[in-house]
């Protein structure tokens, strides 16, 4: 009695198809909902994370130190960054993950390769400076225990 299948070649349970680079029209016929969706998506966190730093750096700060005690300085600004913190963790996260999505959804990495898309190496290159001092150099930082 012979297994079924024992002795025969078994196939990838993953077949590769060959990449094809995407015109714009083919990606709206193809996946336009979910490619729409994740631009709105990256544009609304890039808002939300870029007006929060213009925010923090511009109106936040300044304002902090025309408080009279340096105690309610800091009391305040740790109140405020603990919450600006979270929506920058998710707005950041949301920038990287959607962005990630559109450059593979168009099969768009090749535009590293050319300094024409300087601009693309310029977004990421911030990128992930924010996300290094946001996720990493934040949480290194030693607490001051009064």
């Amino acid at each position: 009695m012979r297994w079924k299948g024992a002795c025969e070649p078994q196939q990838a349970p993953f077949q590769h198809t060959p990449r094809v680079n995407l015109s714009l029209h083919q990606i709206k016929i193809m996946n336009y909902n979910n490619f729409v969706i994740a631009r709105i998506v990256h544009i609304l966190a890039v808002v939300l994370w870029i007006g929060g730093v213009g925010f923090v750096t511009t109106v936040l700060i300044p304002s902090l130190r025309k408080t009279q005690t340096a105690e309610s300085r800091l009391s305040l600004f740790e109140t405020l960054e603990g919450k600006f913190s979270f929506q920058a963790k998710v707005t950041t996260l949301l920038t990287g993950v959607s962005g990630i999505y559109m450059l593979e959804v168009m099969d768009a990495w090749s535009r590293y390769l050319s300094i024409s898309f300087w601009w693309l190496h310029l977004m990421t290159f911030v990128w992930i400076i924010f996300s290094l001092v946001l996720f990493i150099l934040v949480s290194c930082q030693p607490c001051n225990v009064a």
